[in-house]
């Protein structure tokens, strides 16, 4: 599954909107997500998309 992050640190899944992109995201139950630049993210796809979440639209 292609990922992206926007400008803003957002996660999206590119021709879906947000809420569906973190949907998918959610869905693929990843334990560590590789950012395009930056640490990995170790907590996990859902900890992840919670806090997309929590931080609303970008």
């Amino acid at each position: 599954m292609l990922l992206a992050m926007t400008a803003a640190g957002a996660l999206r899944v590119p021709g879906l909107g947000q809420a569906r992109s973190l949907d998918a995201l959610a869905a693929t139950d990843a334990r560590v997500l590789l950012p395009g630049h930056g640490e990995p993210w170790r907590n996990g796809v859902r900890a992840a998309v919670d806090a997309a979440r929590s931080a609303g639209a970008s």
